[in-house]
C-alpha cells in the first residue's frame, strides 16, 4: 500500500491528488470511497431514467401500433347518426388507415362479450355518440363503457364524446371529464344538415389526428 501512494507523495511527504493533498492514505482512500459513490450513484440514477424513457416509448409504439380501430358506442335509437359518420369515416377506411367498429360487426351466436372485448383492446379511439338514450341504456353503462373507460386510463385510448342531442353529459362526471367534439348546448340534431356534416367532418378529422 505504501509503495502504491509513494508515487503520489510531494516533497514534504503528503498525498497529491489532483488539486488536494491528503496527509494520510486513509484520508485519500475516503475520498476515492467517496467519489466512486457518488459516480455509482449518477450511473444508477442515468440508468433509471434511460429505463424510463425507453418504457414510455415502448408503451406509446405499443398503443399507436396495436391500437389502431375506432370504436363508436351508440344508442340503437341513434342509429341514423351512425351511419353518417361511418360515411364520413370511409375515405379513411378505405385507404386502411382506421378500422371502424360498432356493435353491428357482432355476427349472431357469437359471444357479444368476447367480441366487444376484443374490439376495445384494438380500439386506438372510441367515439361516444351521446344522447339521453345513450345514458338511460343499462347495456351501455354496465357492458359498454366500463372496457372504454378503463381502455382510456391504462392503454391511453382517446375518448370522443360528440353530443347527438340533449343529454345531461356535463353532469355526468365519468363522461364529462373528457372534452366533447361539438359544444353540448348545441347537439347535431340542433343543427341544420350543412351544419351537423361539417361537425362530422370535424370528428373524421379528430380521429384522424388521434391515430396519426
Amino acid at each position: 500500500m505504501d509503495q502504491f501512494f509513494s508515487r503520489f507523495r510531494s516533497p514534504d511527504g503528503s498525498l497529491i491528488a489532483g488539486f488536494n493533498e491528503y496527509e494520510r492514505p486513509s484520508d485519500f482512500a475516503e475520498s476515492l470511497r467517496q467519489a466512486l459513490r457518488f459516480l455509482v450513484v449518477r450511473r444508477s440514477e442515468q440508468v433509471d431514467k434511460i429505463r424510463a424513457a425507453t418504457r414510455l416509448v415502448i408503451q406509446h409504439d405499443f398503443v399507436s401500433k396495436a391500437r389502431h380501430s375506432v370504436f363508436i358506442s351508440y344508442s340503437h335509437a341513434d342509429s341514423a347518426w351512425l351511419e353518417r359518420l361511418r360515411v364520413h369515416l370511409a375515405p379513411l377506411a378505405r385507404e386502411g388507415r382506421v378500422e371502424c367498429w360498432d356493435d353491428t360487426r357482432i355476427k349472431p351466436g357469437t359471444d357479444w362479450r368476447r367480441e366487444i372485448g376484443i374490439a376495445v383492446g384494438k380500439a386506438r379511439v372510441a367515439v361516444l355518440l351521446l344522447s339521453a338514450d345513450f345514458l338511460a341504456s343499462e347495456f351501455i353503462q354496465a357492458d359498454g363503457l366500463p372496457p372504454l373507460l378503463m381502455a382510456a386510463e391504462q392503454q391511453g385510448a382517446v375518448i370522443l364524446p360528440v353530443i347527438v342531442s340533449p343529454c345531461r353529459f356535463l353532469k355526468t362526471p365519468v363522461l364529462s371529464r373528457f372534452q366533447a367534439v361539438n359544444d353540448p348546448s348545441v347537439p347535431l340534431i340542433a343543427m341544420s344538415r350543412a351544419e351537423s356534416e361539417a361537425m362530422l367532418v370535424k370528428v373524421t378529422d379528430a380521429i384522424e389526428g388521434a391515430i396519426s
